[in-house]
């Protein structure tokens, strides 16, 4: 049975047949260092100890996420290849892209999911900016001169950044897409006014004194971020936006090799060693769920992206 050869290897006895090769590829649909590529390779280094089978990273980055999204969606449905994603190619895309070059709802089985990152508004440093109060302040005065970097289009810190800019009055900011780690790079040379990412992708950044967060994007503030406060909180808005990351098969895949997967996960994340990992970046590991809950959950986190979208004033492309 194909599923048997995710089987926990053990001593003396022979791998049990059924998958080609000996590799299971993470294809990450952003670029190398992000929080999302941060986990796929501490996951997999542990997924690989406890399958006993080699798992690697790939990067694949580029077209807000959907270059890597396809090809995993194209890929042999044997359990080789799986997409570890964000939210963006399968809850935010549909909302973004009148064509997609892969069916969001269709090509994908669910496997699990891993963590939820919580969303921070950053500014730089040498921005002498203090609180929120003041950054809402500045980009009200200076508008037309102020910009906000995210990681592409339709990305959780593009739509999060542009409903922050649309509920605060000030329109006119310039939306600066990255494809990777320059998008901090500018953020910290101020050469762009603020940006909203995962704790996680910043939190170096901040130790180092060269980024200042000035509020968490969740309806309540994070224990590891004492004295930052939430969006909505400080300003009375009703402001809540994060974003998940899990793990994805090619529709077809076995039912076996789904649910094998599915339980090393839980089993992964359960481990002590990847709990203080997830916990030191900032991210909030999700309880173990059937794949049938983990499909209902992005059915309805789709919709959720939809009114994010709306509400943001992004149009499809």
């Amino acid at each position: 049975m194909a599923g048997a050869a995710l089987a926990l290897s053990l001593p003396g006895r022979a791998r049990p047949p059924g998958l080609a090769g000996d590799t299971v590829t993470f294809v990450v649909p952003f670029a190398p260092g992000g929080a999302t590529d941060q986990l796929a390779r501490l996951l997999a280094a542990d997924l690989g100890t406890r399958l006993g089978r080699r798992f690697v990273v790939e990067n694949l980055p580029g077209a807000s996420a959907t270059i890597g999204a396809r090809s995993v969606a194209s890929a042999a449905p044997d359990g080789n290849t799986l997409l570890y994603t964000t939210a963006t190619p399968l809850s935010i895309n549909p909302h973004l892209f009148t064509a997609l070059p892969y069916d969001p709802e269709q090509a994908f089985a669910p496997i699990a999911l891993t963590v939820r990152q919580p969303l921070v508004v950053v500014v730089g440093s040498l921005q002498g900016i203090g609180t929120l109060h003041e950054l809402v302040a500045h980009l009200r005065r200076h508008a037309t001169s102020s910009s906000y970097g995210s990681y592409g289009h339709g990305t959780a810190s593009h739509i999060a950044a542009a409903l922050f800019v649309r509920q605060v009055g000030a329109a006119g900011l310039a939306h600066i897409p990255y494809s990777g780690p320059l998008a901090t790079a500018d953020l910290v040379a101020a050469r762009t006014t603020f940006m909203v990412d995962s704790w996680s992708a910043v939190s170096q950044l901040v130790a180092a004194g060269k980024l200042r967060v000035l509020a968490s994007c969740d309806t309540e503030a994070l224990p590891w971020l004492p004295g930052v406060s939430s969006v909505a909180s400080l300003l009375g808005l009703a402001f809540e936006v994060s974003t998940w990351n899990g793990l994805f098969a090619p529709a077809g895949t076995p039912a076996g090799i789904l649910d094998r997967l599915n339980r090393a996960i839980a089993a992964t994340l359960a481990g002590d060693a990847v709990q203080q990992a997830v916990a030191a970046k900032g991210l909030i590991p999700y309880p173990p769920m059937p794949r049938s809950e983990v499909a209902a959950f992005v059915a309805a986190d789709r919709r959720r992206w939809k009114r994010l979208i709306h509400a943001a004033g992004i149009e499809p492309q």
